[in-house]
C-alpha cells in the first residue's frame, strides 16, 4: 500500500544486474486515473509523485552494499520472502524502472522496511552523530545495532533468530521472533546445540498471537529480563535447547503459576518436549523443577514425571550445585498423583505398563521412602505427641498423619529409624544390577539379528563390507549363532537373557537361527544341531566354541567370548566407528591431548566464486553458472498416500535414462527390479516436476506412480509431452539464461587480469599460542606460473577477499601474509623471502584396468547387459565407481586436447618465425 493510501497496482519484474538493485514500480490508484488521462490525450507516462514508494529486488543486491547487509541482518529472522525494502520514489526519479528491462545502477537510499508476517517495520534515519541508523517503528527509539560486548555475545547464545536493539542511551532490548524451534537429533554430535527454526509451521503460527517478544537486557548485561509468563516461557525453551541449564532453572521461578495457561502458553510449554531427548543429569533436575513450579496449574506435562525423577535419582551425585532440588520441593513433588511409586493403577492412577518399568518405579519409590524418613523422621514417642496435639488443635492433623505415614513405612535399627530399601523383582540370570543408561551420549546399541535366509546367513559368515582403508582381523569376524526353537520353554528362557549380551560385545555380531522355520532349516542340519538351544561362536566360517543346552549357558558363553576376542577385533572396530563418525559428518576421536580447534573455511567471508563444500573442509572457485544441475529426486507411491523415496543407486539409473532420452525414446525403462513406463495421455511436465508414470515390480506384486522432482532438466524427445504453457515457461527461462551468459561475458571481459579471488577460515589465533599446522591438498596444478595460487595469514580487518588484481595475500597495507605457490613470501606488497623446493613431478592420470572394465561394460537395454547382482550398498558402491571412472576419463580427455592445442599452437609459432 502506498502511503497516500491508495492501492498497489500490479508490478512487472524483470532481470537485474550485477551492479545494481533491480526495482519494481508501485503505483496509486490516482496515479493510474492521471495516466489514463494523459495517454488519451496523446501523452506519455505517468509522473512518479514523492508519496510512491518502489520495492528494491533484495535478491540481487551487491555484495557489501547497505541493502545486502541489510538483507544478512534480517534474514536472521525472517525469510527473505517476506521481507520488503522500500525506497522513495524520488530516490529513483529519471531513471528507468525494471519494469521497463532495464538494470538500475547503484542501490538507493532504503526509506522504510517492513515484515509483514512479524507485524515489524523500520526506517532509516541518521542519529545525533549523524550516522545512518535502522530505527524501529514499533519500538520508540530503538534501533538495530551490531555494537557488541562480549557479554552481551555470551548471553545472546542459543538465540540465532534475534536482534539486538538500543537506543541513544546504550539501554539494549533483545527482539527474538516466536517461530518452531526444533533441535534436530545428529548422531555424530550428541550435544549438539543447533536450532532449525520452522517458519513454515502453520500449527505454532496460528496457536501463537504474539508474533515476537521483546526482552530487556539487565544492566549487567549478564541475563535478559522478561516481561510476561509466555515470554518467560518461550526464553525457557530457547535455553533449555541451547542446553544452558543454569538459565533454565533461574527461569522457573518466572513461570511458576497456580492458573491454567493460555492457548499461547499451553503451545510453548508443550515444545519443551523438544528437549526430552536431552538426558543431562541438570536437564533432569530442570524438568523437574518445572514440574514443581507448573503442579498447580493443572498442565499435563510434556514428560513422565516418573521416567525423569527414577533417571535423576540415578544421576543425583553429577547434578550442578545450581540446578540442584531442595529436599523439601523434591519430596513435594513425589508426593503428587503424578508419580507413580507402586505399579498399582488402583493406588497410583498414572500408572501405564506401557510407560513404566519396574526399574523407574522402584527408584522413584526408594527415593520418596529416603527423603520421608529424612524429612519427617519420627520415632514412636514423636508420633505419639503429634497424635495428642491432633486432638488438642484439629489443625495438627495433617502433621499427625504425616509423622504417622513416615513411621509406618520406616524400620528403627538401634534407636534410628531408617527408611527401606526396595528391589525390583528381576529373572534369574538378568544383569539388572549393572543397568546402565548411555542415552545421554547418543549410544546406538547392537542388537541380534534374526536370520532370514540361506543368503543372510553367509553374509553374515562373510562379514560385513569394510572400507578399502580397512581390513578385516585375523581369520575374520567374530558371529555368534544361537539355535532355537519357538516350542521349546528352555529356549523362550534363555534367549531373552543372551539378546541381553549384544551390547556388551560390540566387537561380536549375535544372530539367532529358527532350526524349525522353512527354508533355513538345512542350516541347523548342516552344523547337526540335535539339542535347543545352541550357542556357536565362530571366527569367519570356522567354528570355535558349541555351547549346548540350558545348563550354565550365558555364562559359558561370556567365557568364550573374553577368551576369543583379540586386540585386533577391538582395533577393526574402533575404525569401523571412526569411518562412519566421518561419513556422518562428525570428526574422528582423538585423545585428549591431541584435540584442537575444528578448523574450516568460512562462506561469510570469501569471494562470490569461491564455494565452501565438505562440511567447510572443501573450497573451489566455481562460478553459480557453472555448476552442474543437481540429480532429480525419484519417488514412488504403491499402496499408501506417502511418496516414498528411491535409494540413491536407483535414483541415480533413472536419472541416467532420463537424461540420456532413452526413457523418452522407448517409453520405458528398466531400473533394478521396476519396469518404468508412461503413457502419453497421462504424462505431464511441469516445471520441477514430472507426473504421470507408472512402474511395476518385478519381484513381488506391486505397481504404482513415479515422479521426478527437482531442477527442470531439458532433454531430446521430450518435446511432444510438454504443454503450451511449459514451453512458454522454457523459452523465457532461455531468454534469461542467455541474457545472463551475456552479461558473464561481459563482465568477464571486463574483469579479466583483476579475476584472483580468495576466503579465509573460521578460527582466529591467540598470541603467543605456538605453532599451528594444517594439511592441504591441492586438487589443481599451479596457473600463471605460480602467482594465482597462494596460502597464508591475514588480521581481522580483513574483509575485501576479491575478485581483484593480484596479489591478494601479501597485498599492500600489510593486513595479510602469503606463501605462493612458486615459493615466494609476499608482505605489504614486497618479496620477504623465496622458498625452494623439490621440483615438482606430475604424475599423468590413467585409468586402472578395474576402471576399464566398468567403462567397457554394456549399457543397460543393449545387447550383452548382464544385471549386477548384490545388496543394495554394493550396487551403490559400484555406480559410484563407474560414475568416478566416467569423470576420470574427461579429466585424461581434457588433458590430452588441451596438450595438442599447446603443441599445434607451438608449431604455428615456430611455422612464423
Amino acid at each position: 500500500e502506498t502511503k497516500d493510501g491508495g492501492a498497489a497496482a500490479g508490478a512487472a519484474g524483470g532481470a537485474g544486474g550485477a551492479g545494481g538493485a533491480p526495482a519494481i514500480k508501485l503505483e496509486s490508484k490516482k496515479d493510474r486515473a492521471a495516466a489514463a488521462e494523459k495517454e488519451k490525450g496523446g501523452g506519455g507516462a505517468a509522473t512518479i509523485t514523492g508519496q510512491d514508494y518502489v520495492l528494491l529486488n533484495l535478491l540481487y543486491a551487491p555484495r557489501r552494499s547497505r541493502l545486502h547487509s541489510l538483507l544478512k541482518v534480517l534474514s536472521r529472522i525472517e525469510n527473505a520472502s517476506y521481507i520488503m525494502a522500500w525506497t522513495k520514489a524520488s530516490n529513483v526519479d529519471g531513471s528507468p524502472l525494471v519494469g521497463e528491462h532495464q538494470a538500475q545502477s547503484g542501490c538507493p537510499n532504503i526509506d522504510l522496511v517492513e515484515l509483514p508476517r512479524l507485524k515489524l517495520a523500520f526506517t532509516c534515519r541518521p542519529d545525533h552523530n549523524g550516522d545512518l541508523r535502522m530505527y524501529s517503528l514499533d519500538h520508540s527509539d530503538l534501533f538495530i545495532t551490531n555494537d557488541r560486548h562480549p557479554l552481551v555475545n555470551k548471553m545472546m547464545q542459543g538465540i540465532p533468530h534475534s536482534l539486538l536493539l538500543s537506543n541513544l542511551k546504550g539501554e539494549m532490548q533483545v527482539l527474538v521472533p516466536v517461530l518452531s524451534p526444533p533441535r534436530p537429533p545428529v548422531q555424530s554430535q550428541p550435544f549438539s546445540t543447533m536450532l532449525v527454526m520452522n517458519r513454515s509451521d502453520t500449527k505454532w503460527q496460528r496457536a501463537l498471537t504474539a508474533r515476537y517478544f521483546v526482552y530487556p537486557v539487565h544492566v549487567s548485561t549478564s541475563f535478559l529480563l522478561t516481561k510476561g509468563l509466555n515470554a518467560a516461557m518461550y526464553l525457557m525453551l530457547l535455553r533449555f535447547l541451547h542446553r544452558d541449564y543454569d538459565e533454565v532453572y533461574r527461569l522457573t521461578d518466572s513461570i511458576a503459576t497456580d492458573t491454567a495457561f493460555s492457548a499461547e502458553g499451553k503451545k510453548i510449554f508443550n515444545a519443551l518436549a523438544f528437549a526430552n531427548d536431552d538426558c543431562h543429569p541438570d536437564a533432569h533436575a530442570c524438568r523437574l523443577k518445572i514440574s514443581l513450579v507448573t503442579v498447580d496449574s493443572g498442565m499435563e506435562l510434556p514428560w513422565d514425571l516418573t521416567l525423569n525423577s527414577a533417571k535423576h535419582c540415578v544421576k543425583l551425585s553429577h547434578v550442578a550445585a545450581t540446578c540442584r532440588l531442595a529436599q523439601q520441593e523434591e519430596l513435594q513433588l513425589l508426593e503428587t498423583d503424578e508419580i507413580v511409586y507402586e505399579m498399582d493403577e488402583a493406588i497410583c492412577p498414572a500408572y501405564d505398563p506401557q510407560i513404566h518399568d519396574p526399574y523407574s518405579v522402584t527408584l522413584v519409590k526408594n527415593r520418596l521412602f529416603a527423603l520421608r524418613t529424612l524429612l519427617r523422621g519420627a520415632d514412636d514417642d514423636q508420633v505419639a505427641a503429634a497424635a495428642k496435639l491432633a486432638e488438642d488443635d484439629p489443625d495438627r492433623e495433617t502433621a499427625a498423619a504425616a509423622a504417622k505415614t513416615s513411621a509406618e513405612t520406616s524400620i528403627v535399627v538401634a534407636g534410628k529409624r531408617l527408611a527401606p530399601c526396595f528391589a525390583p523383582p528381576r529373572l534369574s540370570g538378568s544383569y539388572w544390577p549393572y543397568f546402565v543408561d548411555n542415552t545421554v551420549l547418543g549410544e546406538t546399541y547392537q542388537k541380534t539379528v534374526e536370520v532370514e535366509s540361506e543368503e543372510d546367513w553367509e553374509g553374515m559368515l562373510a562379514g560385513p563390507i569394510l572400507p578399502p582403508a580397512i581390513t578385516a582381523p585375523p581369520g575374520g569376524f567374530l558371529l555368534l549363532a544361537s539355535f532355537q526353537v519357538l516350542w521349546s520353554k528352555d529356549c523362550q528362557a534363555i534367549m531373552p537373557t543372551i539378546e541381553e549380551l549384544a551390547p556388551t560385545y560390540p566387537t561380536v555380531r549375535f544372530v539367532t537361527i529358527r532350526a524349525d522355520r522353512v527354508g533355513i532349516d538345512m542350516i541347523s542340519r548342516k552344523y547337526q544341531i540335535e539339542e535347543f538351544p545352541t550357542v556357536i561362536l565362530f571366527r569367519g566360517d570356522q567354528e570355535l566354541t558349541r555351547v549346548a543346552g540350558p545348563e550354565r549357558t550365558v555364562h559359558l558363553i561370556s567365557d568364550a567370548l573374553k577368551t576369543n576376542i583379540t586386540e585386533a577385533d577391538m582395533e577393526v572396530k574402533d575404525k569401523i566407528r571412526a569411518h562412519e563418525i566421518e561419513q556422518n559428518g562428525g570428526e574422528e576421536e582423538e585423545e585428549l591431548e591431541e584435540e584442537d580447534l575444528i578448523w574450516t573455511w568460512d562462506p561469510e567471508y570469501a569471494s562470490d566464486n569461491c564455494k565452501v563444500m565438505g562440511y567447510g573442509m572443501i573450497v573451489a572457485m566455481q562460478p553459480d553458472d557453472d555448476m552442474e544441475v543437481e540429480q532429480g529426486k525419484w519417488q514412488k507411491k504403491a499402496n499408501s498416500d506417502e511418496w516414498e523415496t528411491l535409494p540413491p543407486h536407483q535414483a541415480a539409473l533413472a536419472e541416467h535414462h532420463f537424461r540420456s532420452g532413452a526413457f523418452w525414446a522407448n517409453k520405458q525403462m528398466t531400473v533394478d527390479i521396476y519396469n518404468i513406463y508412461f503413457d502419453a495421455s497421462e504424462i505431464k511436465i511441469k516445471g520441477h516436476m514430472i507426473d504421470g508414470i507408472r512402474f511395476s515390480n518385478r519381484e513381488v506384486y506391486e505397481n504404482g506412480f513415479i515422479r521426478r522432482m527437482g531442477n527442470r532438466v531439458k532433454v531430446k524427445g521430450e518435446e511432444q509431452y510438454i504443454t503450451d504453457q511449459q514451453k512458454q515457461i522454457d523459452a523465457m527461462d532461455e531468454r534469461w539464461a542467455a541474457q545472463r551468459q551475456k552479461q558473464k561475458e561481459l563482465m568477464k571481459e571486463k574483469m579479466r587480469g583483476k579475476d584472483v579471488e580468495g576466503l579465509r577460515g573460521t578460527n582466529s589465533f591467540i598470541e603467543e599460542s605456538g605453532v599451528h599446522r594444517w594439511n592441504m591438498r591441492w586438487g589443481h596444478e599451479p596457473g600463471r606460473n605460480g602467482v594465482g595460487d597462494s596460502v597464508g595469514l591475514c588480521s581481522e580487518i580483513a574483509e575485501n577477499f576479491g575478485p581483484f588484481a593480484p596479489p591478494v595475500l601479501g597485498c599492500k597495507g600489510g593486513v595479510s601474509l602469503g606463501l605462493y605457490a612458486n615459493g615466494e613470501l609476499l608482505y605489504d606488497g614486497k618479496v620477504i623471502a623465496t622458498l625452494v623446493g623439490p621440483k615438482r613431478v606430475i604424475k599423468e592420470e590413467e585409468l586402472d584396468d578395474e576402471e576399464k572394465r566398468l567403462l567397457e561394460e554394456p549399457a543397460e537395454g543393449t545387447e550383452g547387459y548382464e544385471p549386477f547382482e548384490g545388496t543394495d550398498a554394493e550396487k551403490e558402491a559400484r555406480l559410484n565407481a563407474k560414475m568416478a571412472a566416467q569423470q576420470k576419463l574427461k579429466r585424461i580427455e581434457r588433458r590430452r586436447k588441451k596438450k595438442e592445442a599447446e603443441a599445434a599452437a607451438e608449431g604455428a609459432a615456430g611455422d612464423a618465425a
